[in-house]
């Protein structure tokens, strides 16, 4: 027995050889579970990772092969999955060259109304005014988008192909039409002038037709749209210049349009398919290359064609699979598309229902705005309703399932990196153009819409108040449209360091009369700063009404909510305190009696009991401003309109009540905000400057 304890304490020195010392010490067991621990120390935790992990050299051949054959298992499992979903492939059509050559132009116009578009189509009408854009050294820029036309001006083009486009037929997708915006038609004019040469080379001795990758977030058109156009656009290309056009879809598929004999082919195989076109390059035909990578394709070889006088296009996901090597092998310049608006979106909706009702059209639009709402603006998951459903389900399961143990998988939100394969965070983001020094392309993940955000950062902050993603989402705030910084500039005040940051800044501005000058409500008792994030929808949606609940930043997401960019209330043991934020560059920002209304009006549908809730808050507005901005230093009035003698049944109807309560009990302070104050705790700490503020400035809007 004492022998025993002594061989399991000391193994080493009962067994005297090496040999049987190992061989009962070191099992295979233990061995795979050693290995696992040291990959698991270099970031390798799941097969997508061992499949990018660049050291496979140092791990035990036992281990390797068998890491390696679980690999090819899964992906052939993938593959195999994916063939036996998809749809069958529809057969080519009789005509089907002339039928997307010849596609039906129409195009719908946006007139401006109150709060928004109206959307007016023009059906089989070419637009007689398009997108102007400016052109840099390796690309081109939109001009300003709606703001270079006088109104109206044109929302979406439609392209209609009789005999469909070849993405539909891949995808037996009974469609014909090609929905084009400023987006889509930006990818072509980059194209354009790549053919036409009006961009200098990169370097000495580069090829002539420069290879580009095309990147937006799966199912806003990088695929259909962008790829259908594309090919339109290259078959009215002159045809002495460009003799062929290939549209693949992955390696192992194709369809060859003949620009001479106006016809099409279809080519299957990657061997055949690689064949076909070298052989017409070495005949001396020039042609342009469309690759459509969807996420179960692999990447395409870097000798797709051996010809320099021959253009190529790959359209992807940000999924690392599909793009990652190509990209640095092929030295593609990057096109970042941006995903539609909801202009864009209400577009699309009047071309669908132009032939319905007005009283079905306003619904439509009203259904599909929500779903908007719920999933983000990417027109797969909007108008396809088996789409919708499932992405709703799948967003409702990733928050529920966000704990600690997979809050670092959330990192890549306001991050710049590619898409880990079969990552969760997929589904609750999107991709936005952000344009760096000379002129490069780089898109930023940012949740897909409001509601997926405000939930995002409310359960990441659950998890751990440390957690960094609004930090993230600040640091690319020069990239950002005015109306997301502001809301991200507002995500700041639930992070204590932030509210810490601007409390030296906070100045009251003087109210009128003989009233005393206070200490801002947050420099009194900065640790009651709101906690999490809250999203007012649209009252359409039909939303239930909401409990108010303290430490909560309440966050309207319509654009014309009155008043307040965001509000919360704070608890003290005297009073309650509704503080609310506005974001403002302008010097003066005053208000009407009949928007303080409206707001109060707004509050009482959206929670319960607002009326006797809102008895004895008091209120304080803080003016958000930034460095650039004109300083607001005086006191904003209330100003009651002189046509407006509407009288209110109480205090809170009455305008003339609204303008006495402003004027005499509502407190107001003003803060400039910089890049100082958006720094993390860390970055306090070792003096660094915030990450995206690098060297020479980095990003600007686009």
């Amino acid at each position: 027995m004492c022998g025993w304890r002594c061989f399991c304490s000391s193994p080493q020195n009962t067994l005297q050889t090496r040999g049987f010392f190992e061989k009962f010490s070191i099992p295979p067991g233990y061995q795979l579970f050693e290995d696992a621990r040291m990959l698991a120390e270099k970031g390798v935790f799941s097969l997508n990772q061992w499949k990018e992990f660049g050291q496979k050299n140092t791990v035990p051949l036992r281990t390797k092969g068998r890491l390696d054959a679980a690999l090819q298992q899964a992906e052939d499992a993938e593959k195999e999955r994916w063939e036996n979903e998809k749809p069958p492939r529809q057969p080519l059509p009789e005509g089907f060259y002339e039928s997307v050559f010849n596609a039906t132009w129409s195009h719908v116009m946006g007139f401006p109304e109150d709060e928004g578009e109206d959307m007016v189509v023009r059906e089989g009408q070419r637009p007689q005014e398009l997108w102007e854009y400016t052109q840099t050294v390796r690309t081109f820029f939109s001009v300003g988008g709606d703001e270079q036309f006088r109104p109206p001006c044109p929302k979406h083009m439609i392209l209609s192909s009789e005999q469909r486009w070849p993405y539909l037929l891949n995808h037996a997708v009974p469609i014909a039409d090609c929905y084009i915006n400023i987006e889509v038609h930006r990818v072509w004019k980059i194209v354009e002038g790549d053919l036409k040469g009006v961009f200098p080379p990169s370097r000495l001795n580069a090829p002539k037709m420069r290879r580009r990758l095309l990147i937006g977030t799966p199912g806003v058109g990088e695929s259909m749209a962008a790829g259908s156009y594309l090919l339109y656009q290259l078959l009215q290309h002159g045809a002495t210049e460009l003799h062929v056009v290939v549209h693949c879809f992955g390696r192992n598929f194709a369809y060859l349009f003949n620009k001479r004999t106006r016809t099409v082919t279809i080519y299957e195989g990657e061997n055949n398919i690689g064949r076909v076109m070298v052989n017409l390059a070495r005949s001396g035909m020039k042609g342009y290359i469309i690759i459509d990578m969807a996420i179960h394709f692999r990447e395409p070889s870097n000798d797709v064609v051996l010809s320099h006088e021959w253009g190529i296009i790959m359209l992807s996901s940000p999924h690392e699979d599909n793009l990652k090597a190509w990209t640095e092998q092929a030295g593609a310049i990057k096109i970042i598309m941006n995903c539609p608006d909801e202009n864009d979106v209400k577009a699309i909706c009047a071309w669908e229902m132009r032939n319905t009702t007005e009283e079905e059209q306003v619904e439509y639009w009203r259904r599909m705005h929500m779903r908007m709402d719920d999933v983000g603006p990417i027109p797969r998951c909007i108008f396809q309703f088996n789409e919708y459903e499932d992405r709703v389900e799948e967003i409702k399961d990733i928050l529920e399932g966000i704990d600690a143990s997979n809050a670092v998988h959330y990192g890549m939100v306001g991050g710049v990196e590619e898409w880990p394969s079969n990552d969760a965070p997929h589904k609750l983001m999107k991709v936005v153009r952000a344009i760096r020094q000379r002129d490069v392309e780089e898109f930023v993940n940012l949740p897909a819409c409001f509601s997926i955000e405000s939930e995002l950062i409310a359960k990441l902050l659950e998890v751990s108040e440390e957690n960094g993603i609004i930090f993230r989402l600040l640091k690319y705030r020069r990239v950002l449209l005015p109306e997301l910084l502001e809301r991200y500039t507002l995500l700041a005040f639930l992070r204590r360091v932030f509210v810490e940051n601007i409390m030296p800044g906070l100045n009251e501005l003087p109210p009128p009369g003989s009233r005393q000058q206070q200490r801002c409500v947050q420099q009194s008792n900065p640790e009651k700063h709101p906690s999490r994030p809250v999203a007012l929808i649209a009252l359409d949606h039909t939303s239930p009404m909401l409990d108010v609940q303290y430490k909560v930043l309440y966050l309207p997401e319509s654009r014309t909510f009155p008043f307040v960019d965001g509000f919360f209330v704070r608890w003290r043991t005297a009073e309650d305190d509704g503080c609310g934020a506005r974001e403002t560059v302008r010097a003066e920002h005053g208000t009407q009696a009949s928007t303080v209304r409206r707001f109060n009006s707004l509050l009482r549908s959206y929670f319960n009991n607002w009326e006797t809730f809102a008895e004895g808050l008091s209120w304080e507005i803080i003016y958000v401003q930034h460095e650039d901005s004109t300083s607001i230093n005086a006191w904003q009035g209330c100003v009651l309109v002189v046509h407006a003698n509407v009288t209110g049944s109480n205090e809170r109807e009455d305008p003339r009540a609204i303008a006495a309560f402003w004027n005499q009990q509502v407190r107001q302070c003003e803060v400039a905000v910089s890049a100082e104050n958006f720094r993390s705790e860390r970055q306090t700490q070792r003096g660094r400057q915030p990450e995206g503020e690098g060297k020479g400035g980095g990003e600007q809007a686009a």
